[in-house]
């Protein structure tokens, strides 16, 4: 009755361990994954201008143009821009788009991507890497011919071979001809808009001065600790209107953080769970192991008096306990081969039946047995014969 309660002990922690170690793995590839841009020096907060004042594009564009050029003169800022979304997963705007002369398969409709209005200066801030043609210019307001920038996935998913720049491209499909065409002047790096675990998607840019949108993320770039930089930065804000809300203040390693924030909290309770289970079947393990040697004094007194080394015992006891450790380190294995499909939607880049993580966690489950059968093992060596025929 014991034996079998520490199999299922092992097993069950081996379980835990496999599926917290496959967190764990999952959760290091998600922080190494590359944003698309460089996070570092970097303060972002949200802007609202009111309605009521801001009635018109040329207002709005105005007090864009206007802060972006007081806050680029503060001291120890090297860039700011300003975007309708912000990566890696405040994405606010998607929609279809159509490429001159590209015609989508019979039976299917016009793929929905995320769509984001920039400043000129966006690019630039972010460190995001302009591959092919050009970023935004002053050039590119309103009253100018529209431009579109795309992204390397959509160029290289929709465009194939040939060279994007100088293509037609807009907004909606089919259902919307009357939407005017823009051409495509630049193709940017890929930038996680959808969060960090999101496979790489295609997405267009268009310029903020050409489509004016009231709420926005500013995004500030500075040569130190972005939030040394906020007093300035709020002082340049309200100068220009004193009723202007600030909300959703953050460093953009803060940003990164919180989007990988519930992934962290399931690695780190599978985890605790894991360990605590990883401590009972070592306790477990060792206490049937004890008892044992408990019980066998008597016999274990007869074999050294008849001339059994203590190594020859010691290797009797720990036998005893690896018998029961490989057994449920075995019925966990199949166990956890089983269960750990279930894992798959939480896992980033990692199998479910990686053997990495199989063999690593067995190993260290069999390592901590035997550690648990050595001790009393050890103490078994040193039984004194002559007490040990004496034991009842």
């Amino acid at each position: 009755m014991r034996s079998a309660l520490v199999v299922t002990e092992i097993a069950f922690s081996l379980v835990l361990l496999i599926c917290a170690g496959l967190m764990i793995k999952s959760f290091v590839k998600l922080q190494s994954v590359d944003p698309g841009f460089n996070p570092d020096h970097i303060l972002t907060m949200h802007l609202t201008l009111p309605r009521v004042r801001y009635d018109s594009d040329e207002k709005v564009n105005s007090y864009y143009q206007q802060l972006i050029e007081r806050l680029s003169s503060i001291r120890g800022v090297e860039a700011a821009g300003l975007s309708i979304s912000l990566p890696p997963d405040h994405l606010e705007v998607s929609d279809s788009f159509s490429i001159e002369g590209k015609q989508w398969p019979e039976g299917t409709t016009e793929p929905i991507v995320p769509i984001v209005s920039t400043s000129t200066e966006f690019f630039t801030t972010l460190g995001i890497p302009v591959l092919q043609g050009r970023g935004f210019d002053q050039n590119d307001k309103k009253g100018s011919p529209l431009v579109v920038i795309i992204n390397q996935t959509l160029a290289e998913r929709y465009v194939h071979n040939e060279n994007p720049i100088g293509k037609r491209f807009k907004v909606g499909g089919a259902d919307r001809p009357s939407n005017p065409w823009m051409e495509i002047v630049g193709v940017v790096g890929d930038v996680k808009h959808s969060g960090l675990d999101a496979k790489p998607e295609p997405a267009y840019y268009m310029p903020l001065a050409q489509s004016a949108w009231r709420a926005t993320y500013l995004v500030v770039r500075g040569q130190m600790d972005p939030v040394s930089l906020l007093p300035a930065i709020r002082e340049q804000i309200w100068e220009l209107d004193k009723d202007i809300p600030i909300a959703k203040l953050a460093t953009m390693d803060e940003l990164l953080a919180q989007s990988v924030a519930v992934p962290r909290f399931r690695t780190l309770l599978l985890g605790v769970f894991a360990a605590l289970a990883l401590v009972l079947a070592s306790v477990g393990t060792y206490g049937v192991v004890s008892y044992s040697v408990t019980r066998r004094t008597h016999e274990i007194g007869i074999r050294m008096a008849l001339g059994a080394k203590g190594r020859e015992v010691m290797a009797l006891v720990i036998r005893q306990g690896m018998v029961l450790a490989v057994l449920g380190v075995a019925v966990g294995v199949a166990g956890s081969l089983a269960l750990t499909r279930l894992m798959e939607s939480l896992l980033f880049e990692v199998s479910t039946t990686d053997l990495a993580t199989f063999g690593v966690v067995a190993a260290l489950l069999i390592a901590v047995a035997f550690l648990a059968c050595w001790i009393p093992a050890r103490r078994a060596s040193r039984v004194d014969p002559i007490t040990a025929l004496r034991h009842e």
